[in-house]
């Protein structure tokens, strides 16, 4: 009687072993089909309409305007500050062919300062080939610290946009900072 215990269970796990070995291979081959994989092509993004594009690019782009009021912690002649406008341009989640921005920067209502237009654009823009985004663009003015207390600065951001669909958008942004 006990040999017929001891028998059972290792038939047992000899049984359970190939069924598993057979199972593993069955898997392995997906299927039995020789191992293939399916060639579905990869599901691609719809293409946004003219508004969804227009929106991501307004809602990426920005201007910014300040001062280095640090530098100004105790007003007296002979200390300076920069004033500093930005400007950053990004398509959001949208694909883009072109982008392009610049800056300018505005004291007390007078340009003082612009840069140069950046532009990037992608040669054979496609679902895999595109660009979202823009190396900000700066630029500054010094001025003295009693100057610029009362100083009213302005940035204003151009940014223009091309999607890999061929819509294009472009806009104007600001942004004040009152010393």
């Amino acid at each position: 009687m006990t040999r017929f215990w001891h028998a059972r269970p290792r038939h047992a796990s000899v049984a359970l072993a190939w069924l598993l070995a057979a199972t593993l291979a069955f898997a392995g081959t997906g299927g039995g089909d020789g191992g293939s994989t399916p060639s579905d092509p990869t599901p691609t993004d719809p293409a946004p309409t003219a508004t969804q594009y227009r929106i991501g690019l307004t809602n990426g782009s920005y201007a910014d305007a300040y001062y280095d009021v640090y530098k100004c912690a105790k007003v007296s002649l002979g200390t300076y500050t920069d004033l500093r406008a930005m400007a950053s341009t990004s398509s959001g989640s949208y694909k883009s062919s072109y982008l392009a921005h610049n800056v300018r920067l505005y004291a007390n209502g007078n340009l003082v300062a612009r840069s140069p237009d950046v532009e990037r654009r992608v040669s054979g823009a496609s679902e895999t080939n595109y660009i979202t985004s823009l190396t900000p663009v700066s630029v500054s003015h010094t001025v003295s610290c009693p100057q610029a207390v009362v100083t009213d600065v302005r940035a204003r951001g151009w940014h223009k946009g091309i999607s890999i669909h061929g819509h294009s958008h472009s806009l104007y942004t600001s942004d004040y900072f009152y010393g």
